[in-house]
């Protein structure tokens, strides 16, 4: 019978679509209820990704055999589960209830912790078990995200999955598959909601969104990755968006780290997330190297000179002052520091760092950082003298707070506009022979766990806390509360910064230095800059532009100040060249300064897995102080390559400082970039050729599994291939009548024959009582619609004149009689020949 006298089963109006070929057997209204194939997938590659992060955190880095065949078993269950879900709704149409299944897959975790602690005497911590209740529920979502609500609840589950992961393990995979995750989700939220468009807004025009929505997020993703795993400031900047873990005060034996002293607890050097406790901490004393150890070891030895000539250089109560210093039996801790020193090549002192750890000690908390060690007031021309301490102190207070003991200082910041919001540090001692507590500058709290008298503390140099014994303890965690500078607000503070009297140590300048050259190069830099901070902040960015840092050089003539050559002469040096000319420069402006030494953590070296800083033998540093009012003081860092703390940043604060990491490392891997992105350039103009053949193969590997499908599958191949090229089709129209515009506009009788051929077909298929069974003659007109009909014809096509509305266009008609003419001699010719003798 021809289908032109067949009752059509649906009315002609209706938009037919592929699916609704597939679907021979589903009710309208439960098709409507399910998610396109598309969604489902980034569904499940989604939760992938979440399993896969798991699995890494609970590995705990031990990547065996049982890793990744539990992996194996568990992502295949949930592919294959949610194959045979989604086959059983739309071809056999049964229905499942998927909650009770999802409960006892979130349970599952909890029964088998409790028989592995019972029977096996192994187990995992706390929020591993509920991690693992989640990873089931994501599972069993998945298996069921066939629908769109189990699909939602299986991607915030999975980004919860992912988050928990990054903020949890020390694996640098970790970052990737996040990455990985974002992209997926990006592409995912488009898929998704243009499927509820098409859902919602069925028989209208299809809105053709820009392709850039998912370009851009996923270029965005790709350099931050690549900013963060080779820029640790990035990693700095992003410290904020996620949330990090915080204590409870509880402990298990099956915890991981933490701070207390648990069963499985180590004393590891390695993390500042693991200490000891302080009675039980080890010491090493006789390793130990003490601050001005390390002086001899970073800036070699000091070259002995006769003091009495130094002594000559200062008013006398001051050369009084330096003399007692000299001959006193001074502590270690409290020498002078000398800028004459030797040469690196005639050294033979050994180095420290034969020591077990390369780092002096850990850093929690933002950075860079200074931390202050000793402070120097008084120099003579070659040595920078300690200041001295007061006699009488304010006693120390202990307070609580949060139930932990707490040493109460002076808060400058009740008084300081100019002083940031209170925040916390975190400092783990390896290898520091050194009873003073390495602190920034305006910190007003430390806390040690268990230290609880104010009597275990006394005070260091100026506005510094020491410990009543020896030195800190090794792997104990000493918690330091401290105000950073807002040095923007510094520009309208002139008031702040008075000048000082000559004839005190902060502000004396040696005699025998060039007081006039001095006095000269100062007027120079700050000529035309108001007095207070601009002048400040133009003597250091002078010596910061202009001066280059060389910790190898040391004076050429013993005769001159190592000062004088390093501003005049030779215009390099180490750092503490560069904090005493800023000292000096600015005591010749009339300025109390003043210069410190201790330690920079270096941003540099922020380890974003186990976030912490480590400070190292190199990290020893010095710079210098300018006061404000009275007994307050303000950084002056005048060595390039040297930075400060500002105060926390804000969300765009963060997220710009993260767009400027990606650029330079954009920049820094300039090489990588270009070829990466002629790369990118070369995949988006042949993308139209790309996609073509992945989903010519796709309709090939159908072709051999589903050939009662071949010919809505070739229907669909067409509709692809004609959106890459043309204008965007309507859902309005009719396969019939899209494909009677090709036949119309077509001018090759070859390809108009076999669209008006597949036509027919796609009219039995769909208007037929028969059953579509596959045979040859369709099998092999679908192949030659395939090679005909390409990506190239449609641009001619589409070039020649774009499609409209085909009924106006006078020359349909003649075009399709021709090609039914030419189909029909084609179909009638066989049975003449048969009819001959």
């Amino acid at each position: 019978m021809s289908s032109d006298h067949v009752k059509p089963k649906i009315p002609t109006q209706v938009s037919l679509n592929c699916k609704t070929l597939e679907r021979t057997h589903s009710s309208s209204h439960r098709t409507d209820e399910l998610s396109t194939a598309s969604s489902q997938l980034m569904t499940l590659f989604l939760a992938t990704i979440a399993v896969l992060v798991h699995a890494i955190v609970v590995a705990d880095n031990q990547f065996g055999t049982m890793f990744w065949g539990c992996l194996l078993l568990q992502i295949s269950a949930m592919l294959v589960g949610a194959w045979s879900f989604r086959r059983r709704i739309e071809h056999l149409g049964h229905d499942l209830f998927v909650s009770p299944l999802l409960v006892l897959a979130g349970l599952s975790a909890l029964v088998w912790e409790g028989v592995s602690r019972q029977f096996l005497d192994s187990g995992q911590p706390f929020e591993i078990i509920t991690m693992s209740a989640i990873r089931n529920l994501v599972l069993g979502l998945a298996i069921a995200s066939v629908k769109p609500a189990p699909q939602k609840l299986t991607v915030a589950l999975s980004l919860f999955l992912v988050i928990f992961g990054v903020t949890t393990s020390h694996d640098r995979m970790t970052h990737w598959l996040a990455g990985t995750f974002a992209i997926g989700g990006v592409v995912w939220l488009s898929v998704s909601h243009w499927e509820n468009v098409s859902r919602r807004l069925k028989g209208r025009e299809k809105v053709r969104w820009p392709r850039w929505v998912i370009a851009v997020p996923i270029l965005l993703v790709v350099v931050g990755i690549g900013a963060i795993s080779t820029n640790q400031r990035a990693a700095m900047a992003l410290k904020g968006f996620l949330p990090s873990s915080g204590g409870t005060g509880d402990d298990s034996p099956y915890s991981r780290n933490g701070v207390g002293s648990g069963e499985r607890l180590v004393a590891g050097t390695d993390s500042i997330q693991s200490f000891a406790p302080i009675e039980d901490a080890p010491f090493m004393q006789d390793d130990q190297p003490s601050l001005y150890d390390l002086f001899d070891d970073s800036y070699q030895e000091e070259v002995r000179m006769n003091t009495s000539d130094r002594a000559m250089a200062l008013p006398s109560d001051l050369a009084a002052r330096a003399k007692e210093h000299l001959h006193s039996q001074v502590k270690k801790a409290n020498r002078e520091f000398s800028t004459l020193r030797e040469s690196a090549k005639n050294s033979k002192k050994p180095q420290v760092a034969d020591i077990d750890s390369d780092a002096l000690f850990y850093v929690a908390g933002r950075v860079p950082l200074h931390l202050r060690l000793q402070v120097y007031d008084l120099f003579d021309g070659v040595s920078w003298y300690p200041q001295k301490q007061r006699v009488h102190h304010k006693p120390f207070e202990i307070t609580t707070s949060d139930d932990k003991p707490w040493l109460r200082l002076h808060d400058a910041g009740e008084f300081h506009e100019f002083l940031g919001p209170a925040e916390t540090h975190a400092l783990k001692i390896i290898n520091l022979d050194s009873n003073v507590i390495p602190s920034p500058l305006y910190m007003h709290g430390v806390h040690i766990d268990l230290v609880d008298r104010s009597d275990m503390f006394q005070h260091g140099p100026p506005g510094l806390v020491a410990l009543d014994r020896k030195s800190l303890p090794s792997l104990v965690p000493i918690h330091i509360a401290s105000r950073s500078i807002d040095w923007d607000s510094l520009l309208t503070e002139e008031k702040l910064f008075l000048k000082a009297h000559t004839d005190q140590a902060i502000s004396v300048i040696p005699t025998n230095l060039d007081r006039e050259a001095l006095d000269d190069l100062a007027e120079q830099i700050c000529e035309g800059v108001e007095e207070g901070w601009p002048q400040i902040a133009a003597i250091q960015d002078y010596l910061r532009s202009h001066y280059k840092l060389n910790p190898d050089w040391r004076p050429k003539d013993s005769e001159t100040p190592g000062v004088e050559q390093f501003l005049f002469d030779s215009h390099e040096g180490p750092d503490y060249q560069f904090a005493t000319a800023a000292a000096l420069l600015l005591r010749s402006l009339g300025y109390a300064s003043r210069v410190v030494s201790g330690f920079y953590a270096d941003p540099n070296q922020y380890d974003a897995d186990s976030e912490h800083t480590p400070v190292l033998v190199d990290d020893v540093h010095f710079w210098a102080e300018v006061r404000v009012y009275a007994e307050d003081w303000i950084t002056v860092e005048a060595t390039p390559g040297y930075e400060t703390l500002g105060p926390p940043l804000g969300f765009f604060a963060k997220a710009w400082n993260t767009i400027v990491a990606g650029i330079e490392f954009l920049f820094r891997h300039w090489v990588y970039s270009i070829a990466a992105a002629m790369l990118l350039a070369a995949l988006w103009f042949s993308r139209c050729w790309i996609i073509d053949r992945l989903r010519t193969g796709l309709w090939r590997f159908k072709l051999w599994t589903k050939p009662d499908l071949t010919v809505a599958n070739t229907l669909k191949l067409l509709r692809q291939r004609a959106q890459l090229i043309g204008p965007p089709l309507k859902i309005s129209v009719t396969h019939h009548q899209w494909l009677s515009e090709l036949i119309a506009f077509n001018t090759h009788v070859q390809e108009t024959q076999l669209l008006y051929m597949l036509r027919r077909e796609i009219d039995i298929a769909a208007y037929s009582s028969r059953p579509n069974s596959p045979n040859p003659e369709t099998l092999k007109l679908c192949r030659d619609v395939e090679k005909s009909c390409t990506l190239s014809w449609f641009h001619a096509l589409y070039d020649e004149k774009p499609l409209s509305e085909s009924r106006k266009n006078s020359n349909f008609s003649f075009t399709e009689n021709r090609a039914r003419q030419h189909s029909d001699h084609q179909t009638q010719q066989p049975q003449a020949n048969t009819s001959k003798p």
